[in-house]
């Protein structure tokens, strides 16, 4: 009979930590951590995923792909205790490369392509299906959904929010480094002079 009930009392006690739905944990403030020449590029959770927030020891950037809700840009930036932006870049006004000399970051628009270059990295976000050779990129983040698009084995990272299953199949295949963006996360690059590092971290609305 005691085995019995022993036995009860740990299944019941098993069924309801399996029935238990995981609750994620949500952060006040994040502090990014910026150590040395560290940049961080944070995904803003925007349903579109084209803003995004880059972080050095020295300075603030903002990136727009799209005209931005700029009350939900404020929430975001004070979640990350940033209270000035040093510079706001909205692509579509972008025609031409801009340098920051405070954190050596470059920003260059080439049709379609938005290359960040910060010390010996070059992360590229690509917004168009057309065919293009990505031999400059290390990290590069695809908004296209067309699986026609090339990309070759010179890349690090894939990031990719939208992509149709053929894509993915392809980048499973052939890519070791991979990661979806969810909208509903901050998602964290932290990149360094040798490698990088992605957090996420959950976002309340």
């Amino acid at each position: 009979m005691k085995k019995f009930l022993v036995i009860n009392i740990i299944l019941i006690f098993t069924l309801g930590i399996l029935s238990s739905k995981a609750t994620p944990v949500f952060i006040e403030k994040i502090d990014l951590k910026i150590k040395g020449k560290e940049l961080a590029i944070v995904f803003l959770p925007f349903k579109e995923c084209k803003s995004f927030l880059l972080v050095t020891k020295r300075e603030n950037i903002l990136i727009n792909l799209i005209k931005p809700n700029s009350k939900k840009i404020y929430k975001y930036l004070k979640q990350f205790n940033v209270n000035k932006l040093d510079n706001i870049y909205n692509v579509k006004e972008l025609s031409f490369g801009l340098v920051s000399e405070q954190s050596q970051i470059n920003i260059i628009n080439e049709k379609n392509l938005l290359i960040i270059n910060y010390l010996t990295h070059n992360f590229c976000i690509y917004q168009s299906n057309n065919k293009r050779n990505f031999k400059e990129c290390d990290y590069i983040y695809l908004l296209s959904s067309n699986h026609n698009v090339q990309i070759d084995n010179d890349q690090q990272l894939i990031l990719y929010s939208k992509l149709n299953k053929k894509f993915l199949e392809k980048i499973y295949d052939r890519y070791n480094d991979s990661y979806y963006i969810d909208p509903n996360n901050y998602t964290i690059i932290k990149l360094n002079q040798q490698s990088y590092q992605i957090i996420d971290v959950p976002y309340k609305n």
